[in-house]
C-alpha cells in the first residue's frame, strides 16, 4: 500500500471510529436513561468486533487483491456475510440463553452493526463517486 492509499484508509479508519464511539456514548446514555445495565449483553465487544470487522472490509475493498479489483461490490457484500457469522458464532448463543432475544440484546449488535454498515457504505460511496 503507498502512502496515499494508508493515508485514506486511515482517515477512513478514523472517521469510522469517531462515528462508533459517537453512536456508543447515545447508546450508553440511553441505557442510563432507562435504567438498563450499561454494559451488559456485550455490548462492547459488538462494538469492537463491528469497528475491527468494517475497518478490515473497508481496507479490502478500498485496497482490494489485484484478481478482484473489479468486484469491490461482492468483497462489500462478503465483508457483511462475515459479520453475520461473527453475529450467530459469538453472539446468538449468549442472546438466546434464555429462549429469546431482548430489545437490548438485539440492539448491543443492531446499533455498531447498523453504524458501521452506514459509515463504511457512505465514506465508500465517497471514495468511488471521485474515483
Amino acid at each position: 500500500m503507498n502512502k496515499s492509499a494508508m493515508s485514506l484508509f486511515l482517515r477512513y479508519a478514523s472517521i469510522l471510529f469517531f462515528w462508533c464511539v459517537v453512536v456508543f456514548g447515545l447508546h450508553v446514555g440511553a441505557l442510563y436513561y432507562l435504567q438498563f445495565p450499561l454494559l451488559a449483553n456485550k455490548i462492547v465487544w459488538a462494538y469492537l468486533v463491528n469497528f475491527l470487522l468494517a475497518t478490515a472490509i473497508m481496507g479490502v475493498v478500498l485496497h482490494p487483491p489485484s484478481r478482484f479489483k473489479d468486484n469491490a461490490g461482492f468483497l462489500f457484500m462478503f465483508g457483511g456475510l462475515i459479520k453475520f457469522i461473527f453475529f450467530f458464532i459469538f453472539f446468538y448463543p449468549s442472546f438466546l440463553q434464555d429462549g429469546n432475544i431482548s430489545r437490548a440484546e438485539f440492539f448491543a449488535f443492531f446499533a455498531p452493526y447498523a453504524t458501521c454498515l452506514f459509515v463504511n457504505t457512505k465514506l465508500l460511496i465517497h471514495k468511488l463517486s471521485k474515483d
